[in-house]
């Protein structure tokens, strides 16, 4: 997801410019020179947008969120949590996905509804890749809470996103809904954070899962000219898999080949593997070289799915659950309390109500003797 990448990148206002060294040596300086803690950790946020690449971005972000934790510093946390979360979204997502939660849990608890918004996007983001429906749930958290705030998608493109991971995952018809409106409002408005030309490739890969072939090469060289000859792997690899339908396997290798050297300069494990498994099956009949792609997609898929991190994926989502299940208990129990508290409240008042019923029947009785004593007394005397 290279272009969604980009499109979080300058949703979080991650800017870079040809006086970037100067940037940064003029961040580090007013860094030394900082007076105050909070300072410091709006620094680090500011080198992070500069950091010559993600490695850099992330040693700054977490110098920063871990100064903001120190001094109890909700909004410095807030925004380097959102930003290193995202930058380790694509080299390490298993470490990303504690600190975009419990980022997403500082913003419900400082009511950040705009951080909120970019929390849960990229928790949306985060788990596309290893859990669709959870990855689903924050999507459809993100939009529910844009349309309630009223936010504009120039905030968060979350019908782009959703349609990303609709596309990934096999739910094509609404995928091409969701990118379709997606397109709409990046033609309608400048400040939309995806340039028309970006939807292409994904229009691409749309088309040739439907089975659409010759309308998904026209939208895949249509990305290769809006990228000038410089388009995303994906899009190499969906001109390599039209070529092996095609029975155009010189051809088919030739583009399978370019997306996996720029997946590969790109460090995109998943996509990696895709193109390594798609070159072992095009070189099957040459052992020697299918051997080689072979050991590539399974020493990238053995980095990226190790035990230790699935079993920490794992707990994270337990650990999410039982959160969850407390918070529903504690809702539960304050209903539960509240009924009650309503139901002793109605008795007491029931109560009260037949006491001085009872005690106003009892004194009219009263007064009533007391007339009829009295008029029987006035007869007597006459």
């Amino acid at each position: 997801m290279k272009t969604l990448r980009f499109i979080i990148l300058l949703l979080l206002c991650c800017h870079f410019c040809l006086g970037q060294n100067k940037q940064i040596d003029s961040l580090k300086i007013e860094l030394s020179k900082a007076q105050t803690d909070t300072t410091k950790v709006l620094i680090y946020e500011k080198l992070m947008h500069v950091a010559p690449d993600d490695k850099a971005g992330i040693e700054y972000g977490l110098q920063g969120l871990e100064l903001a934790k120190s001094i109890r510093y909700d909004v410095g946390e807030i925004l380097c949590g959102n930003e290193v979360g995202f930058l380790m979204v694509q080299s390490d997502y298993y470490r990303s996905i504690p600190i975009l939660i419990a980022t997403k849990d500082l913003c419900e608890k400082t009511h950040n509804q705009l951080e909120l918004v970019r929390a849960l996007g990229l928790l949306g983001y985060a788990y596309g890749d290893v859990d669709y429906q959870k990855a689903l749930l924050y999507y459809r958290e993100c939009e529910k809470l844009m349309a309630k705030e009223n936010l504009s998608e120039n905030i968060m493109p979350i019908s782009t996103a959703m349609g990303y991971l609709y596309k990934d995952h096999g739910n094509l018809d609404t995928a091409l809904t969701y990118l379709q409106k997606g397109y709409q409002l990046s033609l309608n408005s400048d400040k939309y954070p995806i340039r028309p030309n970006s939807f292409y490739k994904h229009f691409g890969e749309i088309y040739y899962k439907k089975g659409q072939k010759d309308l998904a090469m026209f939208y895949f060289k249509q990305s290769i000219a809006a990228f000038k000859g410089k388009p995303e792997g994906q899009t190499y690899q969906g001109i390599a898999l039209i070529f092996r339908d095609k029975n155009q396997l010189d051809s088919a290798k030739f583009y399978a080949k370019k997306s996996l050297e720029v997946e590969q300069k790109e460090s995109r494990p998943t996509y990696i593997i895709q193109s390594a498994n798609l070159l072992f099956e095009l070189y099957r009949p040459n052992p020697a070289q299918a051997l080689k792609y072979h050991l590539i997609a399974t020493n990238t898929k053995d980095s990226l799915f190790n035990q230790e991190k699935v079993t920490q994926i794992e707990k994270l989502a337990y650990e999410e659950r039982e959160k969850t299940a407390r918070n529903q208990r504690r809702i539960e129990a304050h209903q539960t309390d509240f009924e009650n508290k309503i139901r002793i409240y109605a008795l007491s008042a029931l109560v009260i109500g037949i006491s001085l019923f009872t005690f106003f029947l009892y004194r009219n009785n009263k007064n009533k003797q007391k007339a009829n004593a009295l008029l029987h007394q006035q007869k007597e005397e006459i």
